[in-house]
């Protein structure tokens, strides 16, 4: 039988490997959230996800929210998906000092500082009760002596903006219009200064689309101490575009990566 009466008969189609590759990772992906999944449990406090010494309570304690953060916990805890593409796929080193910009209820800021008993987490969280539910998740882990929680949101300038609480889930809200009772946003480089940060190894940042003007907020430090950067690049469609120029127009000699799912990795020279 000949190749093409072969494919009209058992209706393979033409042979895709993007296609097969993109199917074999969403169904790689799958197994990994029902593994992820069975670190659920339920007590008195609610829901939370245990998995070895990792714990992480959610905030409202209902069930749904499982579903909102398996993707996440599998991203950040099986995956590294935030270390993946840089160099030797290692982002976090002991004694590194790291920003977390949209820590949400700690996931990625507890990973971190387990990756060594003298890495330092700064982690920014505006949301009030996401903001309660990190400052009670770095608890659960014993790590208030690596991780500082700031219940502050960044981006180009210091202002007062309205958090803007999504229906969806707890992990993606995001701040608007200016409101005198609203939550303080400052800059990256504002908030080094005020916690007298002279060394910055790595930035981590997933804000719901507020990426590009926390990255202008942050001109100083990447041209100063340009540390990796590991950035969500997939909230705005020109995000892959638009991010990477802000972040070479702050500092040249950045390596800059955008893979295939959205991530942003940038490194300086090694």
């Amino acid at each position: 039988m000949r190749a093409s009466a072969w494919r009209r008969t058992f209706s393979l189609g033409p042979f895709q490997p993007e296609a097969w590759a993109r199917r074999a990772e969403h169904t790689a992906a799958l197994r990994l959230n029902a593994i992820v999944a069975s670190g659920f449990r339920q007590d008195a406090g609610g829901w939370l996800w245990q998995w070895d010494d990792f714990i992480l309570r959610l905030p409202r304690g209902e069930k749904r929210e499982c579903d909102v953060i398996v993707n996440d916990l599998r991203e950040v805890c099986f995956e590294a998906v935030y270390a993946r593409h840089f160099p030797f796929g290692r982002a976090v080193a002991d004694g590194d000092v790291i920003l977390d910009c949209g820590a949400n209820i700690g996931a990625f800021a507890i990973w971190a500082a387990k990756q060594g008993p003298r890495v330092q987490v700064h982690a920014f969280e505006p949301e009030p009760e996401n903001f309660a539910t990190l400052v009670r998740n770095v608890e659960l882990n014993g790590l208030c002596s690596q991780i500082t929680c700031h219940q502050v949101g960044l981006g180009d300038r210091e202002q007062r903006l309205a958090v803007q609480r999504c229906p969806a889930g707890f992990t993606m809200h995001t701040l608007g219009g200016a409101d005198a009772a609203g939550v303080r946003v400052a800059t990256i480089d504002q908030m080094r200064r005020e916690l007298g940060l002279n060394r910055c190894n790595m930035i981590k940042m997933d804000i719901e689309g507020a990426e590009r003007v926390a990255l202008a907020g942050a001109k100083d430090t990447l041209t100063q101490l340009a540390p990796c950067l590991s950035i969500a690049a997939y909230h705005l469609a020109s995000d892959p575009f638009v991010l990477p120029l802000i972040v070479k127009r702050a500092n040249v000699r950045y390596h800059v990566i955008v893979s295939a799912d959205g991530h942003l990795f940038a490194f300086g020279p090694t």
